[in-house]
């Protein structure tokens, strides 16, 4: 590579990638040879090789009888090129302004991908890569949205992985013919495949994190509390979802087999029992298939979930809501760090109103409308609570309020904050680990939507770890670059040691390597957290007072409203027992 080669990267940018003309790198394991490509990014005015063996199959094609069932692990021997990457999942466009997932798509999408720094050495820490994107869209890795800067800068192998999506990957009828979590499952087929091969590439199998945003920190913590992933992780890492959110597990079983039945109503497939149904739904052509399950809202909008097609309690992966298991301390032993972003509900108006300039102004019929779709179920008693605590001076006294601010605070604590709380403390209480948390409050210089008044939304945090969905438009400050190899130090830190402070077992938290600002545990006495801005300060629970009322306060109005309409039907006739029907009427 020549010098005007070196210059067409753009040095300013934090993660310029450029090809390398060094030979082809090779790695043998169990089952024959895997031929990579080497790729050369700079960082700081210094140069990074990083060794990637691309699009290797863990999994054989979920395609015709193997649709809708677990993953057979893919057999193959001799010698393989990893040269490109693999087909992601089948999936809608979305068109939030970010790519998802270019190129083409494919049911043989079960494929991962592994980043070696480079020099190979042996015994390195391994982060395994859980994408996001509401369990329906997005893609391990990809041209557009490279993943190994944080291999190289952090030291450690960088895995990333697909796994099956929307109807393919989470269907379910609510019976033994098709019990779900296909994709899931795909996800532990992909951990066993590490746990098995990734010595050969310099890991070590004892180090593996497995970390995750959106619907893939949802998983990662599903992972936490499912008996069939234990012992495949030392580490995970969840940003913003955990399991006991409202979005990351269908909880009402009795809609399964109607979702089932409606998608086979949509493409021709009218049958009278779910076997029936799925022998069909084999048979039906990809897009299809695809398109009708983009239909469901539309044909159900009285469906409770937020999603059609997520993970499900079975009986086998999880066994039961995620809710009960925290409670029960039912966690898989591991180190644990979990976070959110401070502007996390903003998400439902980058994509509604995603060319606007300044921040939408939303009147009282609109609010309501919004609260209708969140689906949260208030009580009126509950709705007078939420006013209490979330609507200012300007909600009485002003003639035309603008209600954005209030609905994404209680978007923000009633689908992630809230939840998030409930889970750390539950692991800290389980003491099977370290507990870590963290919250993201820093509005980026451009986000990843685009858009200047959406602060620290869902998904801007992915811009700080080399995961840039705009690569060439993607202009870091000089603090944020800063703030960015920060985080990543933290985050491979704690991949190496299960302490992001430190790197090594024998480092000084204080020692001048570290170059961190100190990152408390959190505890039941101290809930601290790590803010994740260029001051790096720590603080106290940034949604406690809030998720007082989600966690605590509500519980006990609903335990009580319960109580009091049992004394009202005891002492009346059983004619007038009506008047105690228990609407928590105020």
């Amino acid at each position: 590579m020549n010098v005007q080669q070196i210059g067409l990267c753009l040095v300013l940018l934090l993660f310029v990638v450029c090809n390398s003309n060094a030979s082809n790198p090779t790695v043998t394991v169990d089952q024959g040879k895997l031929i990579g490509k080497r790729f050369q990014f700079r960082a700081q005015d210094t140069d990074f090789d990083v060794d990637a063996y691309l699009g290797i199959r863990y999994a054989e094609a979920a395609v015709g009888p193997l649709r809708f069932k677990p993953p057979v692990p893919k057999e193959w021997q001799g010698e393989l090129n990893a040269h490109e990457y693999g087909y992601s999942c089948p999936q809608p466009i979305f068109s939030a302004g970010m790519p998802v997932a270019l190129g083409k798509t494919s049911e043989d999408c079960l494929i991962l991908n592994v980043y070696v720094p480079v020099p190979v050495r042996p015994n390195r820490a391994v982060m395994l890569w859980i994408h996001g994107g509401a369990y329906s869209i997005g893609a391990g890795s990809f041209a557009e949205l490279e993943t190994y800067p944080i291999a190289s800068l952090g030291d450690v192998i960088l895995v990333s992985i697909n796994y099956r999506l929307g109807v393919f990957g989470f269907l379910a009828t609510g019976d033994e013919v098709v019990p779900g979590n296909m994709g899931m499952l795909d996800q532990l087929e992909a951990m066993k495949w590490v746990q098995k091969n990734i010595e050969a590439f310099g890991g070590d199998p004892n180090r593996v994190t497995i970390f995750g945003e959106s619907a893939g920190s949802g998983s990662v913590s599903l992972h936490t509390l499912s008996p069939l992933s234990k012992g495949l992780f030392s580490g995970a890492i969840m940003q913003s979802g955990v399991a006991n959110v409202p979005w990351a597990v269908l909880e009402d079983k009795t809609h399964f087999p109607k979702r089932a039945f409606g998608i086979g109503k949509l493409v021709g497939c009218e049958k009278e029992d779910t076997k029936q149904l799925v022998d069909c739904l084999v048979d039906v052509p990809t897009d299809d298939l695809l398109n009708a399950s983009q239909r469901m809202m539309e044909v159900f909008p009285e469906d409770p979930e937020m999603f059609p097609f997520a993970p499900v309690y079975d009986d086998h992966f999880i066994s039961e809501y995620p809710d009960t298991l925290i409670k029960q301390r039912s966690f898989n032993p591991s180190n644990i760090m979990a976070g959110y972003n401070a502007d996390e509900g903003t998400t439902i108006f980058v994509v509604l109103y995603p060319d606007s300039i300044e921040k939408p102004h939303i009147n009282v019929t609109e609010f309501d409308n919004f609260m209708a779709a969140s689906k949260l179920h208030l009580t009126p008693l509950q709705k007078d609570a939420l006013e209490l605590v979330y609507f200012d001076n300007d909600m009485l006294t002003e003639p035309n309020p603008n209600y954005y601010d209030p609905y994404i605070r209680i978007a923000q604590d009633s689908t992630f904050a809230c939840s998030t709380d409930t889970y750390l403390r539950g692991a800290a209480e389980a003491d099977v680990g370290s507990v870590y948390a963290y919250y993201f409050n820093h509005h980026p210089s451009k986000s990843i939507f685009n858009t200047p008044w959406s602060g620290a939304c869902h998904a801007d945090d992915l811009g700080f770890f080399g995961f840039h969905f705009t690569p060439n438009d993607f202009n870091m400050t000089d603090v944020e670059v800063e703030m960015t190899l920060k985080m990543i130090q933290y985050w491979t830190n704690f991949a190496k040691t299960g302490n992001p402070n430190i790197g090594t077992k024998n480092e000084e938290a204080s020692s001048p390597a570290a170059k961190l600002l100190e990152w408390p545990q959190f505890t039941l006495d101290k809930r601290t957290f790590k803010e994740l801005s260029p001051s790096m300060k720590n603080i106290p629970d940034p949604s406690g007072i809030s998720c007082k009322l989600w966690n605590d306060y509500f519980p006990k109005l609903d335990a009580a409203l319960a109580n009091k309409q049992q004394e009202c039907k005891s002492h009346w006739s059983k004619e007038d027992k009506e008047s105690c029907s228990g609407e928590a009427k105020p």
